[in-house]
């Protein structure tokens, strides 16, 4: 007896009739399925034959679907686990490049202009309007902003106010003496100035001076030389 007949026989014997096992011929109908036993005698059932062997899969056919999916679900979990993958390289590289993007899209303004955004700022009664306020502003704010004659440089102010800023790196400058040819020196400690033959200066040392330093120094007989990086 196969194994679809053993089964077979097991659903039908659900309907309530219980038959021998032996020299058990099936035939099919329309209404189900009609066992004919040993002797001959016909006994029909209410047992949907049909459908039965229509659903009916061997226990290969099962594995084999079993294996199917197996490999299927494998496949799946491999080719999600490269998209989660690439994704999260994405990710990675989108927060990577974030501040970068950010950083270059940010307006650059001089250090007296973020001086003075930040001091409006602190100010509750001001509002982007107080940054044009010159009437209280620095000199050096009022000039940058009004005296350069630049409508540039105010939409750049209010664009620093609204969305942030970078401060502009100061252009430095050696001073060389130009009869000497020795380089100025200051002593941030005492305030003092010196000479020396070389730039090379660390420490309470400073020989770097921004414009506007030198501007309020008596360099008249020095040469201004471009730092360079």
């Amino acid at each position: 007896m196969t194994k679809f007949e053993e089964e077979a026989i097991k659903e039908a014997e659900k309907c309530g009739y219980v038959m021998a096992k032996s020299k058990i011929v099936f035939y099919e109908d329309e209404k189900g399925i009609t066992f004919v036993n040993f002797n001959g005698t016909h006994t029909n059932f209410n047992f949907p034959w049909l459908e039965f062997a229509k659903n009916w899969h061997s226990d290969e056919e099962f594995q084999a679907e079993k294996d199917a999916r197996k490999k299927e679900y494998e496949i799946h979990q491999d080719i999600y686990s490269k998209t989660s993958k690439k994704l999260n390289e994405a990710e990675l590289e989108i927060a990577n490049l974030k501040p970068q993007l950010q950083q270059q899209a940010l307006p650059v303004v001089p250090e007296c202009v973020a001086e003075w955004i930040e001091c409006v700022k602190k100010d509750e009664l001001f509002n982007a309007l107080g940054l044009l306020d010159n009437d209280n502003m620095p000199k050096n704010v009022d000039e940058w902003l009004f005296l350069q004659n630049n409508d540039d440089n105010i939409n750049l102010i209010l664009r620093a106010w609204l969305d942030g800023y970078t401060v502009e790196k100061p252009q430095l400058f050696y001073l060389k003496n130009k009869l000497t040819t020795s380089y100025l020196i200051l002593d941030t400690s005492t305030g003092y100035f010196e000479h020396w033959s070389s730039t090379e200066a660390t420490g309470r040392y400073k020989s770097e001076f921004t414009k506007q330093e030198i501007d309020s120094m008596e360099t008249g007989s020095y040469e201004q030389i471009e730092v360079t990086e």
